[in-house]
């Protein structure tokens, strides 16, 4: 609770995103990492910010309805980061998922 969060999308995994102090980040630096973290993009949402009380937060991603996405394997993982410490504290596991008409 209190720790922020940074999340973000790609398209692989290898090699990842070394995070100081908390490991690697299982997201390439791809074109889909690059948009999900650019600031004011029409497609992601709530990719930053505070755990509530229970240690939660939420965020998502807006794909919009064009056939040829179909079919896109996609991933998605976000860092904790302790304000406190000035220190990366976690990496959650990479979810990944498949986009569908």
């Amino acid at each position: 609770p209190g720790f922020l969060y940074f999340a973000a999308f790609a398209l692989g995994l290898a090699p990842g995103i070394p995070v100081p102090g908390a490991g690697t980040l299982n997201l390439t630096n791809d074109y889909l990492l690059g948009l999900s973290i650019t600031p004011g993009s029409p497609y992601f949402f709530g990719l930053a910010g505070t755990l509530d009380g229970e240690g939660k937060g939420a965020y998502f991603m807006s794909v919009p309805l064009v056939p040829s996405l179909a079919g896109f394997q996609v991933y998605t993982s976000f860092v904790t980061y302790n304000p406190a410490t000035l220190s990366f504290a976690t990496i959650a596991d990479t979810l990944g998922f498949v986009l569908v008409p």
